[in-house]
């Protein structure tokens, strides 16, 4: 009998995760506005990388960086207006930030 070989790390991964990935939104356009600490307003335009009912995680090309905990409007098609929470950040190359928000009710 063979069996098929699995990678245990993204299957830990996704158990452990606190909410089911949507994938039907992937690459689809959005608004993220924030604002700094001196009062300046910044809005950035990115990708759904992937989204859950808590969260959403972003690719935004942009070099204005992001602060973690800072609170912002997320603008999602189908959805609106969405108030969320700068969760994490990831600098990749090229003015490229990858961005998980965390949707505040």
């Amino acid at each position: 009998m063979i069996v098929p070989k699995m990678d245990l790390r993204q299957y830990t991964t996704d158990r452990q995760r606190k909410y089911v990935r949507f994938d039907n939104t992937r690459g689809n356009l959005v608004q993220v506005q924030t604002i700094d600490e001196t009062g300046k307003v910044y809005q950035l335009y990115g990708f759904i990388v992937d989204e859950s009912f808590g969260g959403i995680n972003i690719l935004l090309i942009t070099e204005y960086k992001p602060m973690i905990d800072q609170i912002c409007q997320v603008k999602i098609e189908g959805i609106g207006m969405v108030r969320a929470k700068i969760a994490w950040t990831r600098q990749l190359l090229n003015k490229r930030v990858n961005l998980g928000l965390e949707y505040i009710n």
